[in-house]
């Protein structure tokens, strides 16, 4: 593993403590603008296992695997795509999104540096690896590599993100966002048009609650507010949209953002930040009639499935508890059995964000080569590429 100075580094539990940056306010180069989060998650190839009590090995489940580092990032393990095995995971701390590139670079080198001290590691097996010799909280059970056969090359990587987005930017990001689709896939060419059109489908409702509660005649409302309004609702109607043009697949998988906030509870942040929000999302009357423009400008049906073609649940009941503020259906149907939700961030100079899932990250950020866990450089680049364009996203 190479660090940013170029010199060969090998992984270490107190490194990633050491090069976890300070909070912002202790950032005295950095120019903070918002304190608001991005995370990330890889997926290697690396075979993770459980050693049972009659010395045999089976797949772990999550509840088995799931181990704290030192920095706050997490390993776990999730399904092998290529198999019906278990491989290891790794899940980042979250860190601030307004760190220079530089600062960036230095926090996720550690992250990677584990990640290939395992692989090396596992390349030697068999015999299998015991994770605790590599990371002391790891549980004894806890194994990677394998017992019998061998290993493989492991060299398989898989990037996802997750960070707060702006809803006042929500908007613009979906009309402008294009999917890379090298191979013409109608999945991905739906889900880009899923986003496009929801971005325009909620100029109906904005125009309606202007007509009822003219933005101008309030003193302490801005542009940017009635804009996050219009983010909140966008993010509806993309998922309304997508449900109906992307027809396979996990339900979380049939957009390209994944919502890990509730929109209940992002609805609820825009009461108690938004003067706008407070008056138009409160109005019974007027969330009525934005229910049905949703319903018509998305051309769905209040009583068929938001995902079709799988068990979730309604769109009136889902939209009906959103705009009420009291739960969201979606989310529910759609997460990890283990997964929970993530509050929204709530900012005065930023306004309110949603926490999203970038599910197809590649298409988004577009690669510059093939990723390897035997060339950690191209992946340091590759997540510095990501953290990069995350800003321009949120208007850093």
């Amino acid at each position: 593993m190479i660090n940013t100075n170029g010199k060969p580094i090998a992984w270490h539990p107190k490194s990633a403590l050491k090069n976890t940056p300070a909070p912002i306010s202790q950032q005295q180069n950095e120019n903070p603008i918002v304190q608001r989060l991005i995370g990330f998650e890889i997926e290697t190839g690396i075979p993770a296992k459980k050693k049972m009590l009659d010395g045999s090995y089976e797949d772990p489940d999550y509840e088995d695997f799931n181990i704290n580092l030192p920095d706050g990032s997490k390993l776990d393990v999730d399904s092998d795509p290529s198999c019906d095995g278990k491989i290891l995971e790794f899940a980042s701390t979250a860190v601030p999104e307004n760190l220079s590139a530089r600062l960036f670079k230095k926090v996720a080198t550690t992250w990677l540096s584990l990640l290939t001290t395992l692989r090396n590691e596992a390349l030697k097996s068999p015999p299998i690896c015991q994770l605790k010799n590599v990371i002391p909280e790891a549980d004894d059970y806890e194994h990677y590599g394998v017992n019998t056969g061998t290993p493989g090359d492991m060299e398989r990587v898989s990037i996802q993100a997750t960070h707060a987005f702006r809803l006042d930017r929500v908007r613009h990001f979906l009309n402008n966002t294009k999917l890379i689709n090298s191979d013409g896939s109608s999945r991905v060419t739906s889900k880009e048009k899923a986003a496009h059109e929801a971005a325009l489908s909620v100029d109906l409702i904005i125009q309606e609650l202007k007509k009822n509660h003219d933005p101008n005649k309030y003193a302490k409302v801005k542009d940017s507010h009635v804009e996050e309004v219009a983010g909140f609702f966008a993010l509806i109607a993309n998922y309304m949209l997508a449900g109906k043009y992307v027809t396979s697949g996990y339900a979380k998988n049939r957009s390209f953002l994944f919502y890990k906030s509730k929109l209940s509870d992002v609805r609820n942040a825009l009461v108690e930040k938004n003067p706008y929000a407070k008056i138009v999302l409160k109005d019974g009357k007027s969330m009525t009639q934005a229910a049905f423009l949703l319903l018509l400008t998305t051309k769905r049906k209040a009583d068929e499935k938001l995902w079709l073609g799988i068990d979730n649940p309604i769109i009136e009941d889902w939209i009906k508890k959103i705009l009420f503020g009291t739960d969201d259906l979606a989310f529910e149907a759609a997460k990890n059995p283990w997964g929970t939700d993530i509050k929204p961030s709530k900012d005065k100079k930023g306004g309110v964000a949603a926490v999203v899932e970038q599910r197809d990250i590649s298409k988004v950020v577009p690669r510059d080569t093939k990723l390897n866990l035997s060339q950690p450089e191209d992946i340091l680049d590759y997540l510095t590429k990501i953290y990069e364009a995350n800003k321009k996203w949120e208007g850093i």
